[in-house]
């Protein structure tokens, strides 16, 4: 008996004490206006990503489907504040770099590349952000000696590289 007269007096405090600090609690919430705040803001994107199909594939994003998935979020979501798609990894079939070795396109059987596909999604109101680190060198350009990667040149015939190389496979 004194068990749950315990229990009941640990519930009722415990219930009374929520209903005290509701109480105090202001009843609306505010954000101050900054460039944080306002819809529509470009000061962070919010962005579709082609990592999912990727992903469950293992397997770059074909460029019809990147297409058909900036159309979708064009009229999709765009409406909703997102403002960026990007592509992401598998980047194995990319071996045609600039002069520094930097990669022109997402994969090599894709017709166009990233300036045409910025340019396509800036048509459509968004940005167009690709996941890639510029220290991460392709293969390709590694073997071409007319490529001067990352801007280091080249020592007695050899390349001095960055500290992280990308290989394709």
């Amino acid at each position: 008996m004194k068990k749950t007269s315990n229990k009941i007096k640990t519930g009722f405090s415990l219930g009374l004490t929520v209903l005290l600090i509701a109480m105090f609690l202001p009843s609306q919430v505010f954000a101050r206006d900054s460039l944080s705040t306002r819809k529509g803001t470009t000061l962070y994107p919010q962005y579709w990503t082609a990592y999912e199909q990727s992903y469950t594939t293992d397997a770059p994003i074909s460029e019809a489907r990147w297409k058909s998935n900036v159309d979708w979020v064009a009229s999709t979501l765009l409406p909703y504040g997102y403002n960026m798609v990007t592509t992401d990894g598998w980047l194995g079939g990319s071996t045609l770099t600039n002069t520094n070795g930097y990669l022109l396109k997402y994969n090599d059987g894709w017709a166009h590349d990233w300036s045409y596909w910025a340019n396509y999604a800036n048509s459509k109101g968004l940005d167009m952000g690709v996941y890639y680190n510029p220290l991460w060198v392709a293969q390709s350009a590694v073997d071409d000696t007319s490529k001067k990667v990352n801007m280091l040149p080249r020592c007695n015939g050899s390349l001095r590289l960055p500290a992280m190389i990308w290989r394709s496979a």
